[in-house]
């Protein structure tokens, strides 16, 4: 069973209003992550270059993410396979086997966003406390609670057979479009 706790760090150094941790990865880099519970997929916000630094052994698949709520309409992205991807706050860590990631340059003050769907099967809650004049009388942070540390993912394809594959293909480069990522039930 892992247990993980992570502070919510400050956006720009000035407020708690987005849930955003320090993930720990290799005990030493660290990267900064968004959990964004509309988010069905995980998304790479950093250059591509970023995650093959990280993730050396990462590779670019045939497929794409339609991804849209960024503000600016839907966008095509790469779809990138981390064979082992660990979320760690450096004491305990949870690894997911083959998981896919959106992979998209934004210039956000995070590198990574976070699925709720990458959290299925666990429990996990943010605390936000404050006092009475509106002050945090505890560090705002997220903890998470896993029966297993090792979960395989799994991909949904979108559909398209009702679509004109023509149209789409020319529209995307390819027809093999992951709608989302979910946890599978067994472990590794």
């Amino acid at each position: 069973m892992s247990r993980l706790k992570f502070d919510i760090i400050k956006r720009n150094n000035q407020t708690y209003d987005m849930t955003i941790i320090t993930n720990v990865y290799n005990g030493r880099k660290r990267f900064n992550c968004l959990l964004d519970t509309g988010a069905c997929v995980p998304v790479w916000c950093a250059c591509e270059q970023l995650l093959k630094t990280y993730y050396p052994n990462c590779s670019k698949t045939d497929a794409v993410f339609i991804l849209s709520g960024f503000g600016k309409g839907s966008e095509v992205v790469p779809v990138y396979l981390i064979p082992q991807f660990a979320l760690s706050d450096g004491k305990q860590c949870i690894k997911y086997i083959n998981i896919a990631v959106a992979v998209t340059k934004r210039d956000f003050t995070f590198d990574m966003i976070l699925s709720y769907s990458m959290f299925n099967k666990m429990n996990i809650s943010v605390n936000t406390f404050t006092n009475r004049n509106g002050s945090y009388s505890i560090v705002p942070n997220l903890k998470i609670a896993s029966l297993k540390d090792i979960y395989n993912v799994g991909v949904k394809r979108v559909d398209v057979s009702r679509y004109n594959i023509n149209r789409i293909v020319s529209r995307c480069g390819t027809q093999n479009i992951l709608d989302s990522i979910y946890i599978l039930n067994q472990q590794c």
